[in-house]
């Protein structure tokens, strides 16, 4: 659904989503919904190719998630967008190998 939204409202939506999960105490399902609501924006943003600052953001997000096994995979994913923003496509492709074998 996220995918129907403008760049720019989209931006903003996911901003909001972002602080009020950091600023406030939410639950767990609460902090997973907004993790995937990160990475699918993470995505919309490569494909768009819009400006890494929107893209660091989500990052940003994602690595402020709890270091617990529920959010592995989203702060792996992170690390796979932080490396393609960096224009690391060999530290990009091992993330990606590595989570297509598992």
């Amino acid at each position: 659904m996220l995918d129907l939204y403008e760049l720019s409202d989209l931006k903003i939506l996911v901003e909001t989503i972002f602080h009020k999960v950091i600023r406030k105490k939410t639950n767990e399902r609460s902090m997973q919904l907004a993790a995937q609501i990160a990475l699918k924006y993470l995505e919309i943003c490569c494909k768009r190719q819009t400006k890494n600052s929107e893209i660091k953001n989500a990052i940003a997000f994602l690595q402020k998630l709890p270091k617990t096994t529920n959010f592995a995979i989203h702060r792996i994913a992170a690390e796979y967008y932080n490396k393609l923003v960096n224009h690391d496509q060999e530290g990009a492709d091992k993330i990606a190998n590595l989570l297509v074998r598992n």
